[in-house]
């Protein structure tokens, strides 16, 4: 599988701080991960952790989590050392092969990265050998309601270079993503959970990062500049035992 990359993240969390002031996702996500699980929780790896804003929100609520961040830029990752040194945050990414042991951890979160991919099997997989047993997986993203899959790709109006498109934007359906758990083969149960921004967002320079625009249904419908209507979603997986008390 060709490795992916969202080239336009660097620019982003490379110039940004926002560990003061976390995405409306964060929260989210730790409102539908139950604080009892989470204070229970010993160790917990973030894959795709970009600068470790995530980490840092989860610190700050969650102290005794033992914290380790994943992620493909090595500046991202020097980055997030430097903000904070006493959590583990390592170069790598989610490709890696198959059935290599792996360490395990109690909570594992993956948020905004599987777009990246035009085939999600393999990085699936690899999240759930993540997991230790009666652990969770925290996937967060755009989903399709529709059982429809779409790959997309994107580049600056007018652009002649053929090597310039970026991916990022992938939609993948419910039953795609429900297709590759049923087939990791050890006891799961999942929840989804439909997000929705909560005020609105002012369309910014970067028309690839996303805003809100108001329509029959969602007063602050999330939209980028490709004309995508985002539908954001995340996906709960306990391992090892039915829970449906995530």
């Amino acid at each position: 599988m060709k490795e992916a990359k969202r080239l336009a993240d660097d620019g982003i969390y490379l110039n940004e701080n926002r560990s003061d002031n976390p995405k409306e996702m964060f929260k989210f996500i730790r409102s539908v991960v139950s604080s009892k699980r989470l204070n229970s929780a010993s160790t917990l790896l973030d894959v795709g952790c970009a600068t470790g804003e995530l980490i840092y929100y989860l610190k700050c609520n969650h102290p005794n989590l033992s914290c380790t961040g994943v992620d493909v830029s090595n500046a991202m990752i020097k980055l997030a050392k430097t903000r904070q040194p006493n959590e583990s945050f390592v170069c790598g990414n989610i490709l890696t092969k198959k059935n290599q042991k792996m360490s395990q951890y109690d909570i594992v979160i993956c948020a905004g990265v599987l777009q990246i991919f035009d085939d999600i099997e393999l990085p699936i997989q690899n999240l759930l050998s993540s997991v230790s047993p009666f652990g969770m997986l925290v996937v967060a993203g755009s989903f399709n309601n529709h059982n429809i899959d779409v790959l997309m790709r994107y580049r600056s109006g007018g652009s002649r270079d053929i090597a310039g498109w970026e991916t990022g934007w992938n939609l993948f359906s419910k039953e795609t993503i429900e297709r590759c758990l049923k087939k990791y083969g050890k006891h799961l149960s999942w929840n989804w959970f439909d997000f929705e921004m909560p005020f609105p967002l002012p369309e910014k320079e970067d028309p690839m990062r996303t805003w809100t625009i108001s329509t029959e249904h969602n007063s602050n419908q999330l939209i980028n500049g490709a004309a995508q209507l985002l539908y954001t979603k995340v996906l709960c997986v306990s391992v090892g035992r039915i829970d449906h008390n995530v």
